[in-house]
């Protein structure tokens, strides 16, 4: 279950480089580990962009953070596999996994459109408010799914403890 839920995430990932690439953008996704390499991708195209905009500090970050989403939807992607959660709490867990990761990369792709845009289409003050929209965006995907990641966890841990709890007292009346 858990090697389907990684090679679904995988192609997704995979889905979203191609759609990139044909865009016409001429972004060459690097595919590391079965990973976007989000910080190449992000960098090759910032040295075309005005320097004022190529150092603003909320790209990097919503850079690192998508990173971090993707860790944790591997995280999120073990614990799914857990024998402690019943078949319809890991269909509920996986969809609300899929919106979220699905609308991280959606807002990655909107800062690579913000970034490759011709610099004469837009100033810089509006790209750069654009920017910090698209950043927030990350910021709240970014929590949603360590939430989820977290909720799953503590239930499975307070399941595998209440499992314990009965072996115990099953053991004390024999």
């Amino acid at each position: 279950m858990t090697q389907i839920l990684a090679n679904q995430s995988y192609l997704k990932l995979l889905g979203k480089g191609y759609r990139v690439f044909k865009t016409g953008m001429g972004v060459i996704s690097d595919l590391k580990r079965g990973e976007l390499d989000l910080h190449s991708l992000f960098f090759q195209t910032l040295k075309d962009i005005n320097p004022y905009v190529r150092r603003f500090g909320k790209v990097e970050q919503s850079i690192a953070m998508q990173t971090q989403l993707m860790n944790a939807e591997r995280r999120l992607n073990k614990l799914v596999g857990s024998p402690r959660l019943s078949a319809d709490e890991r269909a509920y867990v996986i969809k609300l996994r899929s919106l979220i990761v699905d609308k991280g990369y959606d807002s990655m792709e909107e800062m690579l459109v913000l970034l490759l845009e011709d610099k004469l289409s837009m100033s810089d003050k509006l790209r750069l408010e654009q920017l910090q929209g698209v950043h927030q965006e990350v910021q709240r995907h970014y929590h949603s799914l360590l939430a989820l990641e977290q909720e799953v966890s503590m239930l499975i841990k307070n399941r595998n403890l209440a499992l314990k709890e009965l072996l115990i007292m099953k053991s004390l009346h024999h």
